[in-house]
């Protein structure tokens, strides 16, 4: 079966580090580290030890390149495994200011190094 595109905006090959927060039960606040593999003004795919579920919500610090900082929210859209306990996270974003979309397409229009 033919799986259909649902982006709507493409993503560039982008590693950057990231800090993640996120609920873990009712009252636990859980933190972990990923690196983004692919970003766009929308959403990122992300590599992490932590085993997320789809729908779940998630804040992170996301590091620049230009140095600035950015503080995202999203939820896991979709999430698949890799070798050694490594999970692929599609983030979608939400609720981003007008100067972090600003930020973001910044970054997603860099030439990577």
């Amino acid at each position: 079966m033919k799986q259909t595109e649902k982006r709507r905006a493409s993503r560039n090959p982008i590693e950057l580090s990231a800090q993640l927060s996120y609920l873990a039960g009712t009252w636990v606040t859980a933190a972990g580290e990923a690196v983004t593999l692919d970003l766009s003004p929308l959403g990122a795919l992300m590599r992490t030890n932590r085993p997320l579920t789809v729908g779940q919500g998630i804040t992170f610090t996301l590091a620049l390149r230009d140095e600035h900082n950015v503080i995202i929210e999203g939820r896991v859209a979709r999430v698949g495994s890799q070798a050694n306990r490594k999970y692929d996270l599609g983030i979608a974003f939400r609720d981003l200011t007008a100067e972090d979309e600003y930020l973001l397409a910044l970054e997603v229009a860099r030439k990577t190094p």
